[in-house]
């Protein structure tokens, strides 16, 4: 409304003319402005502030679906790993077998092999679990796959049969962060 009509509208009977000097009262409508503008900046921050989480939520499962699959790849990788380390050491035990049947001391050090074996693939086994006990926790993520890693590289190393003591300080090394894990 323009000031003339306001004028108009409070004008008193009997006034001829509308005084020009009188304002109307606009403090109501100034406060219910500002409540409102107020009340829509805070709307826009919460829409704003929601989209951002949302986005980032969705970034998040994209990421956790990331890391499953390749969690999942690398289970099934250390899988094929352990089923060929298998076959080599029952080879290699037949092997022995045959060529030392006689030697006692190298059927201890195979017995211990086999031992070291049977506790690597449990602890795979109990690392694997973990790994999908822990699905939740980014870090202790980093960690495991950096453990699946450096057993991938020991099994290189074991399988190219050339480096024996770098596959036992790289096995070392991984069950190193496993106890660094605790859990």
């Amino acid at each position: 409304m323009s000031e003339t009509e306001l004028n108009i509208i409070e004008a008193k009977p009997g006034d001829s003319e509308p005084s020009p000097t009188r304002k109307p009262d606009s403090r109501p409508l100034r406060k219910t402005r500002k409540s409102g503008r107020g009340l829509s900046v805070l709307a826009m921050i919460i829409a704003i502030l929601a989209l951002i989480l949302s986005g980032y939520l969705a970034w998040q499962a994209w990421l956790f679906k990331q890391q499953t699959a390749i969690t999942t790849q690398n289970q099934s990788s250390f899988k094929v790993g352990i089923e060929h380390l298998q076959s080599q050491v029952a080879r290699q035990q037949a092997r022995l077998n045959e060529a030392t049947s006689g030697i006692e001391p190298m059927q201890q050090q195979l017995q211990e092999v086999q031992q070291r074996e049977e506790r690597l693939v449990s602890r795979l086994d109990g690392a694997s679990q973990r790994i999908r006990d822990l699905e939740g926790t980014s870090r202790e993520q980093w960690r495991l796959a950096e453990v699946e890693y450096l057993l991938r590289l020991a099994n290189q190393r074991l399988l190219m049969g050339t480096d024996t003591a770098s596959a036992r300080s790289l096995l070392q090394s991984a069950d190193d962060i496993l106890k660094e894990l605790d859990n």
